[in-house]
């Protein structure tokens, strides 16, 4: 009632509307895995610092590498929450998903942001470049020993993921 008497009009479906041109939105998807670490980074380092402001929504399914569960990701501008929910059911095709919602959007940098959380060797190698650490002592398949409950115990290394930063 209150914003009634503030916009007569507020549920007016037929008059006139004004759209501002600028607001967009952009979705994207990827079947292949996404890391969930190369996705936070991009969105606190790179997205939301630079478009946070003009983001009005953000929403996702992300197949997260290594995941059985589906990670859920909802944010309105800088506000963002996500979290493992349900699992993917079998048979179920495992995609990412993710829609932005917002004004002057840079549809190409979203894409190239999107496509940098590929889980792929490549993208991991450009992250753990921009840390500045160049190549890892270890690569996959390599026989390593590792503390593990105060004993050594050989290995393998399976794969390379996660970093602080």
């Amino acid at each position: 009632e209150r914003t009634l008497e503030m916009d007569p009009g507020f549920l007016d479906t037929e008059g006139e509307h004004v759209h501002d041109e600028t607001v967009t939105s952009h979705g994207f998807r990827e079947a292949r895995p996404l890391s969930l670490d190369l996705l936070k980074e991009w969105m606190c380092s790179t997205l939301l610092p630079e478009a946070g402001p003009r983001l009005y929504r953000m929403k996702g399914v992300i197949h997260v590498a290594g995941s059985d569960t589906k990670f859920v990701y909802q944010a309105v501008h800088m506000l963002n929450i996500g979290g493992f929910t349900t699992p993917w059911r079998e048979g179920e095709q495992r995609e990412s998903r993710l829609t932005f919602i917002g004004k002057s959007l840079d549809k190409a940098a979203l894409q190239r942001g999107f496509e940098s959380c590929i889980d792929t060797p490549e993208n991991v190698a450009t992250r753990l470049a921009s840390l500045g650490m160049g190549r890892l002592r270890f690569s996959v398949g390599d026989a390593v020993r590792c503390c593990y409950s105060r004993a050594w115990v050989a290995g393998t290394v399976v794969k390379l993921a996660h970093w602080a930063g």
